[in-house]
């Protein structure tokens, strides 16, 4: 039972991050958000609860790319992969490399604390997010990306996203989260 409730708060803190993020400012593909929080609250998730929550975070990334991002900004299967496969699978393979990297233990709600590990992470993350969109947007022929442009926004956006939410989140939700029947 707890395997469910985790993966519906992981959905449901998502949708509440990509809505936050829609209502925040303009939302456009090929230029970025510069300050995307659902890149922030998927690492998070994933190192709270570790890759048990993945089913709550691809079906929450399938739901808004499809309804509230109009198909994945009308890109379709590139818009698919580059949205759902890169941003559900990215934190995960950060979180990967710093345990390698011995920067991480276990990958438990522990982990999270030190300031090197969130900065860490945050910037592993947007640079893998960031060159995975960039290589999955770019093989499509029919849109014209601005490299430069495109690669700077997403980072920047990436970054202060993943640090943003993961320094509130450790503040104001850890203490909850470990405390509620969720762990």
């Amino acid at each position: 039972m707890t395997l469910i409730k985790q993966n519906i708060f992981v959905f449901l803190l998502l949708i509440l991050s990509y809505l936050l993020v829609d209502g925040i400012g303009h939302l456009d593909f090929s230029i970025g958000n510069f300050l995307f929080l659902p890149l922030g609250a998927t690492l998070y998730a994933y190192l709270f609860f570790s890759n048990r929550v993945l089913p709550a975070v691809i079906l929450a990334n399938c739901i808004v790319g499809y309804f509230l991002w109009d198909n994945w900004f009308e890109q379709g299967y590139n818009g698919f992969l580059g949205h759902v496969g890169v941003g559900s699978l990215v934190p995960m393979l950060s979180i990967y490399i710093g345990k390698s990297l011995r920067q991480l233990d276990a990958g438990t709600h522990q982990d999270i604390t030190p300031l090197h590990v969130v900065f860490l992470l945050s910037i592993l993350t947007a640079i893998f997010n960031t060159l995975g969109k960039f290589f999955v947007f770019m093989g499509n022929p029919n849109i014209s990306i601005e490299p430069t442009l495109f690669l700077g926004s997403f980072m920047l956006g990436d970054v202060l996203g993943c640090i943003v939410f993961m320094l509130l989140a450790q503040r104001f939700l850890s203490p909850w989260l470990s405390s509620s029947q969720l762990r």
